[in-house]
This record gives C-alpha cells, structure tokens and sequence, in this order.
C-alpha cells in the first residue's frame, strides 16, 4: 500500500528502542534490572496473585478468537460475502455510507483499535501477574514489561492512531484510479437499487481488514511473549486454542 520503499534501519535494536525512551524511562527500566522494582507496593501485589499456564493459554486463545471474529464479520457484511461460522459475532459498525467517503472506515478502524485495547490490556496484565508468581526472575521479567509497557504506551498509541490516515490514502488512491480507469461508480446515477461495491472499493476493505489482522499480531505480541516465558519457567508446554 505504501507509494515509497523504506529503507530498514541499520541502527540495533536497543539503539532504536533507546530513542523512544527518556530519562526516567531509563531510570525506572534501570532499577527492575537491578531488582530494585520488586520492592514496590503496586509490584508486590501483582506477584501475590495466582494464574495458572492454562488460564493465561486459554485467555489468549480466547481473545484472540473474539478479535479475529469481529475483524472477520465486519469484512464480510462491509462488502456482502456470507461469514463463516467462525465468524458471526455481531458488531457495531456496519454501514459505510457514502462509498466515496473515508469517515465510515475511519469510525470502523478506531472501533476495532478500541476492542484490541480494552481486550488485550487486562490479558496482559494477566499474563504478567501469572509470570511474577512463579520465581524472583519471573517477577523481574514481569516488572520489566510492566515498567515497559508505561514507557512505550503514549509512542505506541500515537504511531497505532496515524494508521487510518494512511489508509485514508490508499482509498484515496484506489478511488482515483477506478475513476480514471472506468468512469466512476458503478451504480447508475439516481438508482435507488443497492448494488455490490466497485471493485476497488472491495480491494480497499480486504486491504483494511489485513491491516487490522496485522495490527492484531503486534499487539498480541507482548502477551505472547509473556506466556513464552511463563512456559519456560514452568516446563510446560501448552498449545493456544479455543
């Protein structure tokens, strides 16, 4: 969808995540390091909380499944294709409105964002507590994405918002080109029959729903990588799913 190639950086990684860090960022990240962060109130609560690998396995599978589901049925309903029955969980924005206006898969895209917060923020946190209850390291580990997660939140929430304004210009782009290409819409003017979207209108919404599907994987990542390490510290191993 880009309309340039970017160059991948050169720089490591801690050089690259050293950037969106500041000061007390380094401080704090410092201190769980040096084991310093387990003595803390709120960290010490955390860690006198019991999950079980099962329950945080589970918890994933399930979020996963939800989220996937929504992101699915909205795809089908937007451009008129039956779901599957793995993916007929109601949702709340369906009409696109005017196909030459962005601002319904703005709405869209930001309702799907919101549900990826509020489902994948508490599993997180879950997957943390689970983490922290098995050994001194694993409550160092918890700290330090705990401790992470605040530092990162602002640069990741802001760089997440500016997704649908890249979109807005790959639907710019599609539209254009169609109506240079073909003439326009496809429905007749004053026909007041509803009619199946252009085809770069259905290439659009795919587009979209694979940018959500990949936003997805990267939001998860954390809670995954989590689990990897509860796993580890358990000699467990378990297998996501429903």
């Amino acid at each position: 969808m880009a309309t340039a190639e970017v160059a991948e950086s050169t720089q490591p990684f801690a050089e690259r995540l050293g950037l969106w860090l500041d000061w007390t960022d380094a401080i704090a990240l410092s201190a769980v390091v040096q084991g310093e962060a387990a003595s803390r109130p709120q960290q010490a609560a955390r860690t006198t909380t019991t999950v079980s690998v099962r329950s945080v396995a589970d918890q994933l599978a399930r979020v996963r499944l939800d989220l996937t589901r929504a992101l699915t049925t909205d795809a089908s309903r937007s451009t008129g294709r039956a779901g599957t029955a793995a993916s007929r969980t109601p949702t709340t924005v369906v009409d696109d409105g005017d196909a030459n206006d962005f601002a319904p898969h703005r709405r869209r895209y930001q309702a799907h964002q919101r549900a990826m917060e509020t489902k994948i923020k508490p599993l997180r946190a879950e997957a943390r507590a689970a983490l922290a209850g098995q050994s001194p390291s694993g409550g160092q580990l918890a700290a330090f994405d705990a401790v992470l997660e605040e530092a990162l939140a602002a640069r990741e929430q802001h760089l997440l918002s500016t997704v649908p304004r890249w979109l807005e210009q790959h639907f710019a782009r599609l539209r254009a080109a169609h109506a240079s290409t073909e003439g326009g819409d496809e429905r007749p003017a004053g026909s007041g029959t509803s009619t199946p979207p252009a085809a770069w209108l259905a290439a659009y919404r795919r587009d979209m729903h694979e940018v959500l599907l990949a936003e997805l994987d990267v939001r998860l990542q954390p809670v995954e990588g989590l689990l990897e390490a509860l796993l580890e510290a358990t000699g467990n191993e378990v297998t996501e799913g429903p």
